[in-house]
């Protein structure tokens, strides 16, 4: 055990002890005397009150980890002395918030140091690695309460003296009351569990081919093993509340973002060709039997391939969902709050008995045990992972056209299945929507002109779905449903990017919270290479009384081609909102009549003649105003068509309501119903593809249908976060059998 020198190279000069069971004493293997030099001279009396913050050094290089020595101490300045009164971890001023309240009179002194984590050290139970990466900084720090009158030479020599590391349960047994000992650095943090999930089927009808038919969706889960981390700046933080009581916690860094990996495992865990993934997804969508995977391949006519093929889908959209799901919840956390804590009982957790191994592992990085199972002694503060804890995410697997065919096996065997790389939603498309649909021979939809085309798809079908439901053409079901989204990331944000983001929400009927908006306003000063990675996700989710007013108006007529105009010229001027090159744009946009004198002539050369009139003489600008009303006029003039022959179609059904399916009126009007639907359906494709697929496309939906649909929009970065909603939808129940947490 060395003895500790401590000197300000004035008046201040002592020599102690390590005390039993401190870092200096249990981790240090040399005898060597460790010399620490404060830079700032100290005052003589007057006590801590008094203290000057100053820089903290090692006159020699020595190392921590005992006879396996992980942490290497560097000569130099390489720490600081200081003092807190008021408040600790204030998260508007420090990297690490939770936020502790000293009492009037006292302070909190503290002495931190870095280290440096060796190459080649693993996580192994008493290794001082906290999960931080190998080669990488590692700061500890202790805190000690004190009155304010307590000489600094004292202080100072009962933080080093009883300096703990808190690498085991045992370091944290030996901690004075009133103490605090944090590590910090940048790594992983990991845990596994397993869940029980819903899985929502969500049929989807495209333009009829013949008589619609009826679907039994199913309603079961998936029951899956999880393994998961997120990486990035933190620090665990133990602190000692009495001599038996302790609370252990997580803190993400301040204008810091978690990066996010999940894993699921189905089970049984093995299985061939991937048969173990596809079964347990066929089961839970459909209450169609699927039995054995050559039975299936049987139904199906798929080869071993394209059914592992399709199985690899389904697990990267099961994992990307659970990575964007835990994603959003680490980074939506509040910065003043641990993203981690646990309060510890040291009389009930005995040393070797599983809850003191969940705790060892924690302080390693491995959330796995003391997280998913519950242990006497340990009580669970707060997590980040709520949702998946509470077992409250819902996957979604999108079956467009499903009416056409009746059966999931029928439509997978004559579509082909999809997912979206951006979010994870898996999508089996009928033939004609598949079509539409450019992805990659792994099934994935990617970032892009890809994932454009998949929206734009879903999001004709989430029309076509609401007006055959509406119209009675597919079988009445109170409880249907179908969901559209956009998604966008950006690995290296700029301002633009956040203004873009508060445009999109705003303009899809969504509000910032005051926090939020404050949130936005600050990022404006900060330097644009910091904002770091950010995303957005926006959702529509649409049932029977959306259906309903996305075509009929408050007096039950439908809807005219005015009224849809208006929708889709406001919605389309307020995504130009800020582009300063966009202002002549926006003028015709908000401009009704100029469009009645665009509808009265439809062609591009008598348009641009009209444009000249109005002293617009920029080729450009003009052709800019003619994309923008032949998208609109597009829009409208297809829904208003839907919405003629859909009341049509419901007029003679009320007028006939035990007509012959064979009727010939009755299949005329169907077929007109199905033209104006193929119209719609046409459209989903270049040049619209990026209206439609985009918040544009999301907010002339939600507005035509009355903001009656439940959506939501989240923002996550590491500077500006936060979720918004309207009508949102209660958790879907899973009936998936619930295993128990992961051991």
């Amino acid at each position: 055990m060395p003895d500790i020198k401590l000197s300000d190279n004035a008046s201040l000069s002592i020599t102690f002890g390590a005390a039993t069971g401190s870092a200096f004493n249990r981790y240090v293997a040399s005898t060597t005397p460790i010399s620490i030099q404060l830079k700032e001279k100290q005052p003589t009396s007057g006590g801590l009150a008094q203290f000057i913050p100053s820089g903290l050094s090692f006159t020699d290089k020595f190392r921590l980890g005992g006879a396996t020595p992980t942490l290497t101490v560097k000569d130099g300045v390489e720490g600081t002395a200081s003092l807190k009164t008021g408040t600790m971890f204030d998260p508007n001023k420090d990297d690490f918030g939770d936020s502790l309240t000293i009492p009037d009179g006292q302070a909190y002194l503290s002495a931190g140091f870095k280290t440096t984590v060796d190459a080649g050290v693993t996580d192994t139970i008493g290794q001082l690695k906290f999960g931080v990466d190998a080669t990488s900084v590692v700061t500890l720090t202790n805190y000690a309460l004190f009155p304010v009158t307590q000489p600094v030479g004292a202080a100072m020599k009962q933080v080093l003296q009883n300096f703990v590391i808190p690498g085991d349960l045992d370091d944290i047994r030996t901690m004075q009351p009133n103490t605090i000992a944090t590590a910090e650095g940048s790594g992983a943090i990991k845990f596994s569990f397993k869940g029980s999930y819903p899985l929502l089927s969500l049929p989807m009808a495209t333009v009829a081919i013949g008589p619609l038919k009826g679907f039994s969706a199913g309603s079961g889960g998936l029951s899956l093993a999880v393994t998961a981390g997120v990486s990035g700046g933190y620090q665990i933080r133990v602190r000692k509340l009495d001599s038996q009581t302790c609370e252990l916690s997580y803190q993400k860094k301040r204008g810091t973002s978690f990066q996010v990996t999940a894993q699921a495992q189905f089970a049984p865990a093995a299985a061939i060709g991937g048969f173990d993934v596809l079964k347990p997804f066929m089961q839970a969508i459909t209450k169609e039997p699927v039995v054995d995977k050559d039975t299936f391949a049987k139904n199906t006519g798929l080869t071993d391939d394209q059914i592992a093929a399709i199985a690899a889908a389904v697990k990267a959209g099961i994992d990307r969902s659970l990575c964007l799901s835990l994603t959003t919840d680490v980074n939506l956390a509040s910065e003043d709050a641990a993203a981690f804590s646990y309060q510890i009982d040291l009389n009930q957790v005995k040393p070797g008995s599983d809850a003191a191994k969940a705790v060892d592992e924690a302080l390693l990085g491995d959330l796995s045990r003391i997280e998913f199972q519950d242990f006497p002694g340990i009580t669970r503060l707060r997590t980040v992972l709520s949702s998946l804890r509470e077992q409250k995410y819902t996957f979604k697997v999108n079956l467009l056209g499903i009416y056409n065919y009746g059966s999931v096996t029928d439509l997978l065997s004559k579509g082909r299945m999809v997912v979206d790389h951006d979010t994870g939603v898996i999508s089996i498309l009928d033939q004609a929507s598949a079509s539409r649909v450019q992805f990659s021979a792994d099934l994935i939809a990617k970032p892009g002109k890809q994932a454009s085309q998949l929206r734009a798809v879903i999001a004709t079908g989430v029309t076509m779905t609401a007006a055959y439901s509406f119209g009675k053409s597919i079988p009445d079901d109170p409880d249907l449903k179908c969901n559209c989204w956009f998604f966008d990331e950006n690995q290296r944000s700029k301002h633009a990017d956040f203004t873009a983001y508060v445009r999109d929400v705003t303009t899809f009927g969504l509000s910032l919270s005051v926090q939020a908006a404050q949130q936005f306003q600050a990022t404006a000063k900060l330097p644009e290479d910091t904002l770091g990675a950010s995303t957005l996700l926006m959702q529509s989710t649409y049932g029977a009384p959306a259906f309903r007013a996305m075509f009929l108006d408050d007096s039950q007529q439908p809807k005219t081609y005015l009224a849809y105009e208006k929708i889709a010229r406001e919605a389309l001027a307020m995504q130009l909102v800020g582009d300063s090159n966009s202002l002549v744009r926006i003028h015709a946009l908000k401009d009704p009549d100029l469009y009645l004198q665009f509808v009265r002539v439809g062609d591009k050369q008598d348009i641009f003649q009209i444009l000249d009139q109005q002293n617009i003489k920029d080729d450009t600008v003009k052709e800019f105003i003619f994309d923008d009303s032949v998208m609109v006029r597009w829009w409208a003039s297809a829904m208003a068509d839907v919405a003629q022959r859909l009341k049509k179609l419901i007029d003679f059904r009320t007028a006939n309501p035990k007509i012959d399916a064979n009727d010939k009126t009755f299949k005329k009007i169907r077929q007109q119903l199905n033209s104006a639907m193929q119209e719609v359906a046409s459209r989903s494709s270049d040049p619209y593809v990026d209206h439609l697929g985009g918040p544009w496309g999301l907010r002339v939906m939600a507005e035509s249908s009355g903001f009656h649909d439940s959506s939501s929009a989240t923002v996550v970065s590491s500077h500006f976060a936060f979720t918004a909603s309207r009508n949102p939808l209660p958790p879907a129940p899973s009936t998936a059998a619930q295993p128990k947490p992961a051991k």
